[in-house]
């Protein structure tokens, strides 16, 4: 009631939002440790929008955790029936999004900032905020399948073995703006 809410800690399963979701980080932070593949700390289940933004400064959105799997921020795909996913959206306006792995071995780790899984109706759009992906091995800040990207501002920080945007040459894409930085020792 009074003050600022605090934040929130020790996310370890899958928010899956049904309805549109407009987040305002307002300065906070929302931390989880979810390793699952096909999950995310925010996963899409149907024709829905997700809105991120970040009113004061220093908003976070960080899923960190050790698996030999995909350790994700925000998964707009399928995760059962196929047709019930195709047509998620997400736009980042503001906050940083950080998606890290530290499991060292394996050939499946990956950590992915956000992830749009086979579906040519997703949609990201980051017009601001920071995203940020770190792993030893495979590392994403937008890994797409299919879907389209529209890219008009935020910085995308990748670290040495990542990289700040897959399948961009097989899909639709319009990038207009944005700072695009690799091996930068993102931790």
């Amino acid at each position: 009631l009074f003050g600022r809410p605090a934040d929130i800690n020790g996310i370890a399963s899958a928010q899956t939002f049904t309805q549109n979701l407009t987040l305002d980080l307002n300065g906070h932070a929302i931390n989880g440790s979810i390793s699952k593949t096909s999950s995310g700390i925010f996963t899409a289940t149907t024709a829905v929008t997700m809105t991120i933004d970040d009113s004061q400064t220093g908003g976070v959105i960080k899923n960190e955790a050790s698996y030999n799997g995909t350790v994700c921020v925000v998964y707009l795909g399928r995760s059962g029936s196929y047709n019930n996913y195709k047509y998620a959206k997400l736009i980042i306006n503001g906050g940083t999004l950080i998606a890290k792995n530290t499991v060292t071995s394996g050939n499946s780790r990956a950590a992915y900032t956000v992830y749009l899984y086979n579906n040519t109706n997703s949609k990201v759009t980051v017009n601001g905020g920071t995203l940020q992906a770190s792993n030893n091995r495979m590392a994403y800040n937008i890994y797409k399948q299919n879907g389209t990207a529209t890219i008009t501002g935020g910085k995308f920080l990748a670290g040495s073995a990542a990289s700040n945007c897959y399948n961009f040459s097989a899909t639709v894409n319009n990038i207009e703006g944005g700072y695009f930085s690799h091996n930068n020792n993102v931790t």
